[in-house]
């Protein structure tokens, strides 16, 4: 890890509810890396993001017992920032995110699926040239809750 962020600084405020089968959770995270000329940073980054996740479980009587719906929505954007402290899509970059996570859990078993939109508001970064503002993702993962 580079030693900028050693010396950084991170707020973060979560709440969670949750009214039946639902599960609501915002979050407000702030970061703050002092400058580093020894790194070549010569600004104080800072960033601050936002998000909510909201979570529908189905419950064990339903035909679909087992299957959870998770799905989140995040801002990002970051100030200031130089060289190599730029820790988003460059200096004044911004973007937000979608993703959806549909998980199947089965005794100590699951298997997830994730399908996630990232947007670029201000700065560059994805394609083969690093020039595209958005991009698509999928994933797939199995695994043991232990």
């Amino acid at each position: 890890s580079l030693p900028l962020y050693n010396n950084s600084t991170l707020f973060d405020v979560i709440w969670t509810h949750t009214m039946g089968p639902w599960s609501f959770t915002p979050y407000f995270q702030y970061t703050h890396a002092p400058a580093f000329f020894a790194s070549g940073t010569t600004q104080d980054t800072t960033t601050w993001s936002g998000a909510l996740l909201a979570t529908y479980t189905f419950d064990s009587k339903s035909m679909l017992s087992g299957v959870s719906l998770p799905a989140r929505f995040e801002y990002i954007s970051q100030n200031n920032g130089s060289g190599v402290g730029s820790v988003l899509f460059g200096p004044g970059s911004s973007a937000y995110s979608f993703t959806l996570t549909p998980t199947y859990t089965f005794g100590k078993y699951f298997v997830r699926g994730e399908v996630s939109y990232v947007d670029i508001t201000h700065g560059s970064a994805f394609g083969s040239d690093g020039s595209k503002k958005d991009q698509a993702r999928g994933m797939l993962e199995l695994g043991v809750l232990f």
